[in-house]
């Protein structure tokens, strides 16, 4: 993870215009906090990052959102190889890819 992010940072340092990236962004952030409230990234304590980068793409990706998002989200919550992947080597590239994928598949498909 921390060659991937240092790698697309040195890509992207010098990048005049972040608006587009900024939209989708706010954007993403509106639907979340719209569809599953202000605080959905904290299934116990303090926010879970594993779970806000997955449902943050997710959604960022999503052309609509489905009228039960809040239930599915809890069913993802419940999901056991998303609880693996959001719990345990967070930052393992599988962990990272399967967890994006149950959030799409869950939330969206």
């Amino acid at each position: 993870m921390k060659e991937f992010l240092n790698s697309f940072m040195a890509q992207h340092q010098w990048d005049s215009t972040t608006e587009p990236y900024e939209a989708i962004f706010v954007s993403t952030v509106e639907q979340v906090a719209q569809n599953l409230g202000s605080r959905p990234f904290h299934p116990t304590r303090g926010i879970n990052a594993a779970i806000f980068d997955s449902a943050m793409v997710a959604f960022a990706r999503a052309s609509s959102v489905p009228a039960d998002i809040k239930d599915r989200f809890l069913g993802l919550l419940d999901n056991p190889s998303y609880k693996d992947a959001i719990s345990d080597h967070t930052t393992d590239v599988d962990k990272v890819k399967t967890r994006i994928r149950s959030a799409q598949e869950v939330l969206f498909g």
